[in-house]
């Protein structure tokens, strides 16, 4: 195997926020507390998508939408779709390619306050739909590759995690003005970390966000530290996430050598994938290990000054959390089929 380039580990760190780890064998993990015994959450219920004829769930992202029902940006099939509460597919839009009506890779999907919907793929496009979802009425181009996640802060800016320009050392976070196409504020500078660990951190190092009226949380994947922002980059707050185990980067990834070593590298580090803001305040990170080729998924929540609310759990990946009830979305709990959803409540 011949050593990586810069824009290979960089094309490389896009997969990695899409895709489950290869296998590897005998390797240490997170065990939290199982679903089921005492905690914060309570099951209540599933829901399957319906997927009729030229409509495939593989690799959904998923937004509630303010108006009843949901927004898939499918990574995999490279389409927006809406549903309704109970899973009927109202609409459907986009598909691969280039083109203005077209995908690479499509990682969130959001309606605005004004009633349209935002689309961001992963290659930097921005994408504005009709309320409706399947007409486009305006392409933009952020600059931000990758693009790792987008979340909109009103009608007139969105909030979106990237590198500019695809650099290994960048400002993670940014605020987009969607009416002048202008980036306006880029804070949340890659972390520090030794030299030698510089490429993996290119590699594996993604920032995850999530609003809540005028403050923005920052998770860096590998980092066991939540912060808290203003929309122009003023550090509220640091908070140290209660984890029940995270394991951090210690090895350089390997720049040559058999898949095996990959495979073994992948699963020596915990990756922080995601931040939620619940309706109640409580801030959810979901973290994963990797054991025997397979995520599994771990969640804890808390409010922002670190006091645990949720105790580290065992769970399905998490897909969603409603902003007006406490209702969780998560992976069914039983099926490997990715349109069937569990539903969890946060106990108030």
């Amino acid at each position: 195997m011949k050593p990586w380039s810069r824009s290979a580990v960089l094309a490389a760190s896009m997969a990695l926020t899409c895709e489950s780890p290869a296998p590897t064998d005998d390797v240490s993990h997170t065990r939290g507390t199982p679903l089921g015994e005492p905690t914060a959450l309570v099951w209540n219920g599933d829901i399957t998508l319906a997927d009729p004829k030229a409509v495939l769930t593989v690799q959904p992202h998923v937004s509630v939408d303010p108006r009843g029902g949901f927004l898939v940006a499918d990574s995999r099939e490279a389409q927006i779709r809406r549903y309704g509460p109970d899973g009927t597919l109202l609409s459907r839009f986009g598909r691969k390619g280039s083109g203005p009506d077209e995908f690479r890779r499509p990682n969130g999907a959001h309606r605005l306050p004004s009633g349209r919907i935002v689309v961001f793929d992963t290659n930097g496009k921005l994408v504005l739909l009709d309320s409706s979802g399947t007409r486009s009425t305006e392409t933009q181009q952020t600059g931000l590759v990758p693009l790792y996640q987008g979340t909109p802060l009103n009608d007139e800016y969105a909030v979106l995690s990237g590198r500019v320009d695809g650099q290994a050392v960048t400002n993670l976070v940014h605020v987009w003005n969607l009416r002048t196409r202008q980036l306006t504020s880029s804070f949340f500078p890659s972390p520090s970390h030794p030299e030698a660990l510089s490429a993996a951190y290119a590699y594996a190092g993604f920032a995850s966000i999530a609003v809540r009226k005028d403050t923005v949380a920052v998770l860096f994947a590998l980092s066991d530290t939540l912060r808290l922002y203003t929309p122009t980059g003023s550090l509220i707050r640091s908070v140290k996430i209660p984890f029940s185990e995270f394991r951090k980067l210690r090895k350089p990834i390997p720049m040559s050598g058999p898949p095996a070593a990959m495979q073994q590298w992948r699963a020596s580090f915990s990756v922080a994938s995601s931040v939620f803001w619940a309706e109640n305040g409580t801030i959810l990170v979901q973290w994963y290990d990797v054991v025997a080729g397979e995520n599994e998924w771990h969640l804890v929540g808390f409010d922002s000054q670190g006091r645990i609310t949720v105790p580290p759990t065992d769970t399905p990946k998490l897909l969603a959390v409603s902003p007006n009830n406490p209702a969780l979305f998560f992976e069914h709990r039983h099926s490997e089929e990715p349109n069937a959803w569990s539903i969890a409540l946060l106990h108030r």
